[in-house]
């Protein structure tokens, strides 16, 4: 097992990543946010999955989203719940 981090470039992505790969956390990391990830070894098929943050205050559809956490950028002026879609 490995742990691998992938960044999320905006407020709904999709990120390859080798099937298998279970969610460990989120957080920011120098005001990005990021996911890591525990990725078993020799994983050769990659999957595609997407992510999406919402902001506090904002309406969304939460059908077929599970949350995963909740961070803050910009010293705390921006609240992100991060779902997996």
């Amino acid at each position: 097992m490995r742990i691998f981090k992938y960044k999320m470039t905006g407020n709904e992505v999709s990120i390859k990543m080798p099937l298998g790969a279970r969610f460990l956390s989120v957080q920011c990391q120098f005001d990005e946010i990021c996911l890591w990830m525990q990725v078993p070894d020799g994983a050769k098929i990659e999957v595609e999955r997407r992510f999406v943050a919402i902001g506090t205050g904002h309406q969304f559809d939460e059908r077929g989203l599970q949350y995963l956490g909740t961070v803050q950028q910009a010293e705390g002026r921006l609240i992100w719940h991060i779902f997996e879609k």
